[in-house]
């Protein structure tokens, strides 16, 4: 995942032939909200991809709830997270 500068795609298709590049939704949304209207741009953000996946979020905890007889075992899931460990990204 790259922000899509043209250079950085090219350096990193020279070295990972059949990797698949993707934009981070962060700056799909940012580009995106430069081209439209400034009185559109709250209907706009109410469907992003980043404010579904944060309404998403919200509600987790209360999924593994009733998913999970015992919270007790899911407690470290329940916890709000700043960041994700690098294990979690593959390192």
């Amino acid at each position: 995942m790259i922000d899509g500068l043209p250079e950085l795609e090219d350096a990193f298709n020279r070295f990972f032939v059949k990797a698949d590049i993707e934009r981070c939704i962060m700056h799909k949304v940012r580009n995106t909200i430069r081209k439209v209207r400034e009185k559109d741009i709250p209907q706009m953000l109410a469907y992003s991809p980043i404010t579904i996946i944060s309404k998403l979020f919200e509600k987790l905890p209360i999924l593994l709830t009733r998913l999970s007889d015992s919270t007790k075992k899911y407690e470290g899931l329940l916890k709000p997270r700043t960041h994700f460990p690098l294990k979690m990204l593959g390192s």
